[in-house]
């Protein structure tokens, strides 16, 4: 992303919606699901599995390593950390 693209991000009301997000990843708890995330959808990315399967999947493996660490995260955190992985992964893969 450049500058002008992140310049562009910080100015809109997207940044509004995603700033609790961003705010959590800011987080030990967020740093470790980032890094969760990342880990378990490079783990499913080549299963052959439909895409469905491979979220459950991943979901399973996050929720796993976070309660092993003693973090308790929603849903909803987790899916979008998820979202979040899987464009990153396309994203370096470009």
């Amino acid at each position: 992303m450049t500058f002008w693209e992140k310049l562009k991000l910080i100015a809109s009301n997207a940044f509004d919606f995603i700033l609790p997000f961003l705010k959590f990843l800011l987080t030990e708890s967020g740093k470790i699901l980032a890094e969760v995330a990342l880990q378990a959808v490079q783990d499913c990315e080549d299963l052959d599995l439909s895409n469905d399967d491979k979220r459950a999947e991943a979901f399973a493996k996050i929720f796993e390593s976070l309660s092993l660490k003693g973090i308790s995260l929603g849903k909803a955190i987790i899916n979008l950390a998820i979202e979040a992985a899987v464009v990153k992964l396309k994203d370096s893969k470009k």
